[in-house]
């Protein structure tokens, strides 16, 4: 999942800043992209804004299941 957060990252901004990632763990990584996005001024986000924030948050959600070992929703 790590590696499709990056993705994500990636196709908001095709040169990203290089920052130092502190999380450590993968809710760590969600929570650290929902605030950079939350943070976009409303001239800089891309349109597509909202898809990117929900996708997150649905990635992260899905995440917690798995971490937890609670069934998906649906199954």
């Amino acid at each position: 999942m790590a590696g499709t957060v990056r993705l994500l990252a990636a196709a908001l901004n095709p040169m990203p800043v290089m920052a130092p990632v502190a999380a450590r763990e993968l809710q760590g990584h969600f929570t650290t992209a929902l605030g950079a996005l939350d943070e976009l001024a409303l001239t800089d986000a891309p349109r597509d804004l909202p898809f990117w924030r929900a996708h997150i948050v649905d990635l992260k959600a899905n995440a917690q299941m798995l971490e937890l070992g609670a069934p998906k929703a649906g199954s």
